[in-house]
């Protein structure tokens, strides 16, 4: 039975429900690494434009269009891209020498990107690839539909490059580049890194007021599960399968909101599957966009050798991230079905309308729903999402954590203790009772995670303050307590909260005042102020928790407001 609807016509084929589930899990192979060369690049790789040469870096080009500028870079010299009248149907290729990967950590590339246009015809192309040993993998891609000023472009690697030694390359491409002025590239590196924990903070232990000490927490950095091998909105036993009455082409996907996938964000997208049916002589298309109404196509593959009549599963090569943010579509194109063929398989329903059933007629239509066409089924359509922790050839073992101590004007951190990382433990105290005396005005932490794969050791950033997720330590001031825990402070602030002015106030002369930020950097210093009562003006100072400390022949004290 055949349902016409507007101009396209979907055709419900079999009656019968075919069993055919998915089983097993992707089996991952390590890859020994690759002997290193002495005569390699090592991480962190950095260009050198400002020698004003390609070969400083054993940089190689292609043609004579790559010259080095040195006037319009991002803070220097920069690698240039020349369009010329005589250019046509060109490519020109910046490449970089072999560079060495790690074992630990993940891997980046970082460089900043511009263009002068002439015309905007959109039909000249700047890419940035990445060769893995055995081909070359596009990155990023931008064409000429405008000139825009320096931005910075940062990518992860890993997936591509990690155990390898491997190339980058920016490649210019187009039809005729008299419609350029330029592009231009500056400020290139690549570096790995590890993550670090987060959220640190400290606050003041005592025992019957005695004994002083500290507690520092935080927590560990993300710890990497396995993700759901395959999820989708089908049952995974195909039923039937559909097609258009008169041949053709069409699309269909299954889609996810933006932060539908958030549980996978920073997931690998590995494979795609669907259940397909013969083709006499078209073929399939695998796509992947993002955004409403799939406006932005993020990765198309031809296929050839689809499996007919079972489960085709597909690789996705590209490294592509899940961004829990955005909305995510994946689907596949049927390019020249004939008449009689019903090559897109469904399940048995009910459809999840909107999500599991899309379909579009043409490039030129629409995106529909089999719902609206009388189908109460969902496309036999999944994927695949895995985690660089899932993934044995790319997981790193953290062994552990430093923290750092510092105190009164020291600018070193000397290290206290290293914390043993403990399996499923998230968050970590630490209780510092090795507090030097006599007691410092100030005390400061900070903290790093330890990671190992294979030979190699990689120490993280410095954790981020948990009131202050800009800074990478916290600072305690010590509140003139003595040892014998008696309060010598007779000093007042006020008004707290305040807004304009703060004033201390004594009841003998004060000598020193000094005003700390919540990291511990000092503010501002008023030294033999000799008076009972001081006015301070913060007007200049961000809203904010502020510390007041105060010392005088009689008496010392650590006071806190808020602006």
């Amino acid at each position: 039975m055949k349902t016409r609807c507007s101009h396209i016509v979907l055709i419900a084929l079999f009656l019968t429900l075919i069993n055919n589930t998915l089983t097993g899990q992707p089996v991952f192979v390590q890859k020994p690494p690759v002997p290193r060369s002495p005569l390699n690049n090592t991480l962190p790789f950095t260009e050198d434009w400002e020698s004003q040469s390609f070969t400083t870096n054993n940089w190689s080009i292609s043609g004579n269009e790559w010259v080095i500028d040195t006037i319009n870079g991002n803070g220097g010299s920069s690698a240039k891209f020349e369009g010329s009248s005589g250019l046509t149907n060109y490519n020109a290729e910046l490449t970089s020498d072999w560079i060495d990967s790690v074992n630990t950590g993940r891997i980046f590339v970082l460089f900043d990107v511009m263009l002068t246009d002439i015309a905007e015809t959109g039909t000249e192309w700047f890419y940035l690839e990445v060769y893995n040993g055995s081909q070359w993998k596009k990155i990023d891609s931008l064409s000429n539909t405008g000139s825009f000023l320096w931005e910075s472009k940062q990518y992860e690697i890993s997936e591509l490059v990690k155990y390898k030694t491997f190339k980058i390359r920016f490649e210019t491409k187009g039809q005729q580049s008299a419609n350029i002025d330029g592009w231009f590239v500056d400020n290139i590196e690549v570096y790995s890194q590890c993550d670090a924990p987060k959220d640190l903070d400290a606050s003041f232990l005592y025992s019957n007021r005695l004994n002083f000490g500290c507690r520092v927490v935080w927590n560990s950095p993300f710890l990497p599960q396995a993700c759901i091998p395959f999820i989708g909105y089908d049952n995974g036993e195909n039923f039937s399968s559909l097609g258009l009455s008169d041949g053709g082409d069409f699309t269909v996907a299954i889609r996810w909101d933006a932060g539908g996938l958030m549980d996978y964000d920073s997931c690998l997208i590995k494979k795609m599957t669907f259940y397909a049916n013969p083709l006499s002589a078209g073929y399939f298309i695998v796509k992947i966009w993002t955004g409403a109404d799939a406006d932005s196509l993020i990765y198309s593959d031809t296929l050839s050798g689809v499996q007919q009549n079972a489960w085709t599963t597909v690789t996705i090569n590209d490294s592509l991230f899940i961004d829990g943010n955005l909305e995510y579509w994946f689907g596949y194109k049927i390019v020249s079905q004939q008449f009689g063929e019903y090559p897109a398989g469904d399940d048995i329903g009910p459809a999840v309308a909107g999500y599991g059933d899309l379909i579009k007629a043409s490039d030129e239509a629409d995106w529909d729903t089999l719902s609206n066409l009388g189908f109460d089924y969902n496309w036999n359509l999944e994927i695949q999402l895995v985690s660089a922790g899932s993934n044995p050839p790319f997981h790193d073992t953290l062994l552990g954590y430093n923290l750092y101590r510092a105190v009164d004007s020291d600018t070193l951190y000397d290290k206290i203790a290293t914390v043993p990382q403990e399996d499923g433990v998230t968050y970590y105290e630490y209780n510092d009772y090795s507090i030097p005396l006599p007691a410092p005005d100030i005390i400061c932490y900070k903290v790093n995670a330890i990671w190992k794969n294979r030979g190699d050791t990689c120490y993280s950033n410095y954790a981020n303050a948990l009131n202050m997720p800009d800074e990478d330590h916290v600072c305690l001031f010590y509140d003139a307590v003595n040892n014998q825990g008696n309060r010598k402070n007779k000093m007042v602030l006020f008004p707290n909260p305040a807004d304009s002015y703060i004033v201390v106030q004594s009841e003998n002369p004060i000598g020193t005042i000094r005003l700390y930020d919540l990291s511990g950097k000092e503010l501002k210093s008023f030294f033999s102020v000799q008076n009972k009562r001081f006015r301070i003006d913060i007007t200049t100072l961000p809203k904010g928790v502020y510390f007041i400390k105060t010392a005088s022949a009689e008496e010392a004290g650590l006071m806190k407001f808020v602006k």
